[in-house]
């Protein structure tokens, strides 16, 4: 038992020495975790990937900028901005492959290519026909035809191409790598240019006249169907008048069988005047093809009504899409609506 109190302040102190040495010897001279500095703001130069744990600003007012943060804040924000772009350096060991990016099970949606062959666009870009290459037909083309793309396919072609920038004959090399089952007919105007190009292509039908004729396009439509099998697709692309591209298109449209579909292009010059077209827009006189393209859209949409159609043969349209210097009319299937 102490007998002077004097002496228990030093027996204290000489405990507490004697705890300290004993728990460093314990712990291998290193300072115990509780007695570590704990400062996890000052020192971010490692980042080991968990998620670090933030000053709640949520009941102060926000700071202004990087600068009015406390400077221990703004370390932290650089330390784990550094840190992340060097894990992401330095994860993967010189040389390695990165992973590849999942692949997808399914198509892209509204992508065309599903089968992988080329597209109307890519066969088009590569035969440097101006259906692409100054036009963007392709959107409708690639929309209506591929439904007829493994069928044996009836065409008529209006329009060789002759005199044109891209050559003569370009859309004729689409067609026919397009569809690998093709009987395709081919009116031109032009017969010296049309019988050279022949010569070179002897399997090809073509019809030499004017597609403003009236009994001109008949005999093309009797000839082409003289089987007894109607066509299944019929493209304008020749004369730009607008006596041409109606003519051929009222003459035409009753070869045509029921969910054929038929392709006007060029329709811009219905805006030409040297075409027949209306420039200003306000001559409503002229009777463009755009303006009976909208006549026809007013008989389709009016005859639920009761209305009277101004073109009779309206009835047989299924649907017309028209997009930028080209509409698609598709004739209705058999006891259609």
């Amino acid at each position: 038992m102490i007998q002077n109190p004097r002496y228990i302040p030093v027996l204290l102190i000489g405990a507490i020495v004697l705890l300290l040495l004993t728990t460093l010897h314990m712990s291998g001279g290193k300072a115990p975790e509780v007695l570590a500095p704990i400062d996890q703001w000052s020192n971010p130069s490692r980042y080991d990937g968990q998620e670090e744990t933030q000053p709640d600003f949520q009941h102060d007012e926000p700071p202004d900028s990087e600068h009015d943060m406390p400077p221990d804040v703004q370390n932290t924000q650089q330390g784990v901005q550094y840190d992340t772009q060097h894990d992401a350096q330095y994860d993967e060991p010189h040389g390695s492959t990165p992973a590849a990016a999942p692949a997808f099970d399914k198509p892209i949606p509204d992508d065309k290519n599903h089968d992988k062959r080329p597209t109307f666009t890519d066969m088009a870009l590569k035969y440097n026909s101006d259906k692409v290459t100054t036009h963007n037909y392709g959107f409708l083309y690639e929309k209506y035809l591929a439904q007829f793309r493994d069928e044996s396919v009836k065409m008529i072609e209006l329009g060789l191409g002759c005199g044109m920038p891209n050559g003569t004959g370009a859309s004729y090399l689409i067609w026919t790598t397009y569809f690998p089952k093709l009987q395709i007919n081919i009116v031109e105007y032009d017969e010296p240019c049309g019988s050279a190009w022949a010569a070179k292509n002897p399997e090809a039908v073509i019809f030499y006249g004017n597609q403003s004729s009236v009994p001109f396009l008949h005999h093309v439509g009797v000839e082409v169907t003289s089987d007894t099998r109607l066509v299944d697709i019929i493209v304008d692309e020749g004369g730009h008048t607008m006596d041409q591209q109606t003519a051929s298109l009222r003459e035409l449209w009753s070869y045509l069988r029921p969910g054929g579909v038929y392709f006007a292009e060029n329709l811009q010059t219905s805006f030409v005047d040297d075409d027949g077209g209306d420039s200003t827009r306000t001559s409503l006189g002229k009777k463009t093809f755009i303006r009976w393209i909208h006549e026809l859209v007013d008989d389709m949409t009016s005859s639920p009504q009761g209305i009277p159609a101004k073109n009779a043969w309206s009835s047989e349209i299924a649907s017309i899409d028209c997009m930028a210097e080209m509409c698609v009319l598709t004739k209705k299937d058999k006891n259609a609506r």
